[in-house]
């Protein structure tokens, strides 16, 4: 696997136009803040869901290439618990929960700009080359 300034690099450079920035990068846990765009809101003035979705399994795929390998999202589920309207940045906290042979469970949870808890979510990602 490559080294963490590697990935960090990667990361940085391919979050391009996406608003990503990594502030916290370890083998068990990332967290990422994203900026949001003034077209991601829906006409209730809300985050639409699948901006926090797609931010959720970005997040999630960092920590499972920070774990020791890249794989393809098997299972994604989020609970959507608070509204975001207003919102202009998030903060998505992810860790492992299970590291597995030939998976891995992590979860990611979401914070507004006001550091209150807007989403949960849960992935399974396969492992390529374990």
């Amino acid at each position: 696997m490559e080294d963490k300034k590697t990935i960090r690099e990667y990361i940085e450079r391919t979050a391009g136009d996406n608003g990503l920035i990594l502030t916290e990068l370890a083998e068990d846990h990332t967290v990422i803040e994203r900026n949001i765009k003034e077209n991601e809101y829906n006409v209730l003035g809300l985050v639409y869901g699948g901006v926090l979705f797609n931010a959720a399994d970005t997040a999630a795929g960092i920590t499972n290439l920070c774990a020791g390998d890249g794989g393809p999202t098997l299972n994604g589920s989020i609970d959507y618990l608070r509204p975001t309207n207003g919102v202009k940045k998030i903060r998505l906290e992810s860790r492992i929960v299970k590291n597995g042979r030939s998976i891995s469970f992590i979860e990611t949870d979401i914070f507004s700009d006001q550091n209150v808890l807007v989403a949960k979510a849960r992935f399974t990602y396969f492992h390529y080359s374990r």
